[in-house]
């Protein structure tokens, strides 16, 4: 029989200092790092399924599947939607596909929660050359 433990209490890899930076710094991107653990459980279970998602979108990105991988970090975004990265790697992989209106889209999304990310603005650039408006993506490089 189980007991009432909390989920984000009975993780192994809890006490790891990487994972104790990782859940703190999400905590912090979700707005709840003043918050007990507890209130913050919801938080950490979203941030881990959008971290399986991710880690699931990469596998398939490895195999070429452009499709189901955009799909994947589509659902890793909505899991965790305050996190950029679902955000940057839908980009890179609409690039890869050969979508830069919708890799723009993304990048942008991606750059209101971390305006200063170097894969982001990088990404943008790379989309605004690819959809013929050069004159946009030099900041973004300039940024990057």
């Amino acid at each position: 029989m189980r007991s009432n433990q909390n989920y984000a209490n009975v993780r192994p890899h809890d006490d790891t200092p990487a994972h104790n930076s990782a859940s703190h710094a999400d905590r912090v991107s979700l707005g709840c790092a003043a918050d007990p653990p507890e209130k913050c459980a919801a938080t950490d279970l979203a941030t881990d399924l959008s971290t399986a998602l991710l880690q699931a979108a990469n596998d398939s990105r490895g195999r070429g599947d452009y499709k189901a991988t955009a799909t994947l970090y589509k659902q890793s975004h909505a899991a965790a939607p305050k996190r950029p990265l679902p955000l940057i790697s839908l980009g890179q992989v609409l690039s890869l596909s050969g979508s830069p209106r919708e890799a723009a889209d993304a990048f942008r999304k991606a750059l209101i929660m971390d305006p200063y990310n170097t894969n982001a603005n990088r990404g943008l650039g790379n989309a605004m050359v690819a959809i013929n408006q050069p004159e946009l993506a030099t900041g973004h490089y300039d940024k990057a």
